[in-house]
């Protein structure tokens, strides 16, 4: 799970281009699901959708999700997300772990 920044927004070909704070990663956003999204430039948000390869858009280098949901979670306190998040990895984890030995 992950908290993205809105960078750029291409209102015309239904496009959002967002990037994770903590690993500096991009994500390109097909909104066209989602329309009327109405992303602010640095506002914080989550989305789910599925990952498209990049043959599926040439003019696109990296990540590509297709949206069907989002959320804005501005107002987050991202250390305590993180925290969290990385506390259930371990957890799940350790699960999958003692599931595989039985």
């Amino acid at each position: 799970m992950y908290a993205f920044s809105v960078i750029s927004r291409d209102l015309h070909r239904c496009r959002t281009v967002i990037v994770d704070r903590r690993s500096t990663v991009q994500v390109h956003i097909d909104t066209s699901l989602i329309e009327p999204f109405e992303g602010r430039l640095n506002a914080l948000y989550q989305f789910v959708g599925e990952m498209e390869s990049d043959e599926t858009h040439s003019d696109v280098t990296g990540r590509f999700l297709k949206a069907r949901s989002y959320r804005c979670v501005d107002g987050l306190d991202l250390v305590e997300y993180y925290r969290a998040d990385d506390a259930r990895s371990v957890y799940l984890q350790g699960r999958s772990e003692d599931c595989s030995s039985n």
